[in-house]
C-alpha cells in the first residue's frame, strides 16, 4: 500500500471511530502543539539528508526555475477552477491547492489557521478537502509518471509530483525520466517543502 493510501485510511479509521473520543477531554492546543512538532520533524528531515551540499554544488542556479514554475501554474489552475466551485473562496482554494502534494502538513496547518477565522466546522472541511486534493495530487503522479514523461518531457512528473518529488515519488520519476534527473528532483522537492509553510499560511489568512 503507497503512503498516501495508508494516509488516507488512517485518516478514515479516525472519522469512523471519533464518536468514542467524544467524552474524552483533550487539551485544546493538542493540535498546536502536534503542529509544531511537525514543522521540527520538516526542519529536521530536510537538514538530515545526505550529500546536501554535493547537490546544491551539482545544480545550476536554472533548476529553480522548474519549482517556481510548479509554484505558478499549479496556483493559476487552481484560481481558475475554484471560479467553477459555488462557495468556495478564492484565497480558500489557493491555500489548499498550496500544500503541492504535502498532505500531511497541508491538511493541519490550515485547518489549525482557518479555525478562528471561519469556526471549526469550515475549517475541518477544507482541511479534509486539502488532505484529498494532495493525496490524489501524488496518487496521480506516480501512476501517470511514465506517461507524462513520454508525453511532455522527463521534467513533467517532476513537476507533477509536487513536494514528493524528492521521497514517495522519486523512485517513480527515476523509472520515468532517467537518473540523471535525480538532482533535479530533490531540488525541486526540496524548494517546494520549504515554501509551503508560509505560502499556505499566507493565502489562509487571505
Amino acid at each position: 500500500m503507497s503512503t498516501g493510501l495508508f494516509f488516507l485510511l488512517c485518516f478514515i479509521v479516525g472519522c469512523l471511530g471519533g464518536g468514542a473520543f467524544r467524552e474524552v477531554m483533550l487539551p485544546e492546543d493538542l493540535s498546536t502543539w502536534l503542529l509544531y512538532g511537525l514543522m521540527f520533524l520538516v526542519g529536521v528531515g530536510m537538514g538530515g539528508r545526505k550529500g546536501l551540499s554535493d547537490l546544491w554544488r551539482s545544480l545550476r542556479p536554472s533548476a529553480l526555475l522548474l519549482p517556481w514554475s510548479s509554484l505558478t501554474f499549479t496556483l493559476l489552475f487552481s484560481a481558475v477552477v475554484v471560479c467553477f466551485l459555488p462557495g468556495l473562496r478564492v484565497w480558500d482554494g489557493l491555500a489548499v491547492s498550496s500544500g503541492m502534494g504535502y498532505y500531511t502538513l497541508s491538511s493541519v496547518l490550515i485547518t489549525h489557521l482557518k479555525t478562528p477565522v471561519c469556526g471549526a466546522e469550515v475549517a475541518a472541511a477544507l482541511g479534509v478537502t486539502a488532505l484529498l486534493c494532495n493525496v490524489f495530487r501524488e496518487l496521480i503522479a506516480i501512476v501517470a509518471a511514465p506517461w507524462l514523461a513520454r508525453r511532455f518531457g522527463p521534467l513533467a512528473p517532476i513537476a507533477a509530483a509536487g513536494s514528493t518529488s524528492m521521497d514517495v515519488s522519486l523512485p517513480f520519476i527515476v523509472r520515468a525520466s532517467g537518473p540523471s534527473y535525480v538532482p533535479v528532483a530533490l531540488l525541486h522537492g526540496m524548494t517546494i517543502d520549504c515554501t509551503i509553510p508560509f505560502l499556505i499560511t499566507f493565502l489562509a489568512g487571505g
